[in-house]
């Protein structure tokens, strides 16, 4: 593995932790507040992080293409050590989280693919 992936991942996984543990030294009821918190963190922390893991990989996609795959994988072992055997919605969750995290790359790579590929008398004869 190389060393940038490990640095995202733990990137990935310090921020998720922040994420779930900092909100309850602020709150009196742990358990409403830590519901809240989980529902927060797989309905919009996850798939931001998938879209920012696309996007960093879309610039270079050769090297860092494992990128969009890493956020789905920590989302399942994530589900894994705390519910247990993942159900069928967190397995429809985690193929959501990687399609985001792939068309991010995917259309990250073909603007880079296109800004590297124009041709600049074109655009001046067109206009």
């Amino acid at each position: 593995m190389k060393r940038p992936i490990v640095r995202w991942a733990i990137a990935v996984v310090v921020a998720v932790l922040l994420f779930l543990v900092v909100p309850q030294f602020f709150t009196q009821e742990l358990q409403e507040e830590s519901v809240s918190n989980l529902m927060a963190l797989w309905l919009v922390a996850y798939p931001v992080f998938s879209v920012i893991g696309g996007i960093v990989a879309g610039w270079f996609i050769q090297d860092m293409w494992p990128y969009p795959i890493l956020v789905p994988v920590l989302f399942l072992a994530g589900v894994w050590m705390t519910m247990g055997t993942p159900i069928p919605s967190t397995w429809f969750q985690a193929a959501s989280y990687l399609g985001f995290g792939v068309i991010a790359m995917l259309v990250t790579a073909l603007i880079r693919y296109r800004r590297a590929h124009k041709d600049p008398m074109e655009y001046r004869f067109r206009h």
